[in-house]
């Protein structure tokens, strides 16, 4: 059986508040994204609304969904979704592979994944600080792109953060974040049985 030695009590007591800090941060981009998706709604039926009536349609209504809402809904998914392990995934061959090579691929392509990530980020912090820079606009010219640019690399940084912390989470437990064993003394673990497989 894998044992896993316990934090020290401050190092504990610190990835307590950073666990704590990254569950209000979640929150509040779920928030921030729900809201984008409601805007989308309201503004484009608003507009569809008075251009019928009104023959006066919302101005910049395809500039602000495709600038402003699109981004806005989209790019915190890339975090939230590694948070709650809702990324699809189809792994008909991984699950029958042994145990440990199950935990190499799993962390392998976490910090391959972090890494490219990583890439995004830097690239995408200075895109957007020059975009800030130059009041860079979309559009027409009316839609400011540079607070929305701003996202990119803070989706992708949170992203490469969780990448990080699951793999840690993987070393240290042989368990993934979700709870399903990857590494020999996980609970219910087999020792990478395949599923349906008898016991002898």
């Amino acid at each position: 059986m894998t044992h896993v030695r316990p934090p020290r009590p401050r190092l504990a007591a610190a990835i307590h508040r950073a666990a704590a800090a990254a569950d209000v941060l979640a929150k509040v981009l779920t928030v921030v994204a729900g809201t984008a998706i409601i805007a989308i709604m309201l503004h484009t039926v608003a507009n569809a609304l008075l251009r019928h009536f009104a023959r006066s349609p919302l101005p910049g209504t395809d500039e602000y969904v495709t600038y402003w809402y699109m981004p806005v809904m989209a790019l915190p998914a890339f975090y939230l979704a590694q948070r709650r392990h809702d990324h699809i995934e189809a792994p008909i061959l991984f699950h029958r592979l042994p145990a440990r090579i199950r935990l190499e691929l799993q962390v392998a392509a976490n910090l391959v994944t972090a890494l490219l990530c990583a890439g995004f980020t830097y690239y995408g912090w200075g895109e957007a600080v020059d975009a800030v820079e130059r009041g860079l606009t979309g559009g027409l010219g009316t839609v400011p792109l540079g607070p929305v640019l701003l996202l990119v690399p803070l989706s992708f940084g949170l992203f490469v953060l969780q990448l990080v912390a699951d793999s840690v989470v993987l070393l240290r437990t042989g368990r993934d974040p979700a709870g399903e064993p990857a590494m020999p003394g996980g609970a219910g673990n087999d020792g990478g049985r395949p599923e349906g497989a008898s016991r002898s």
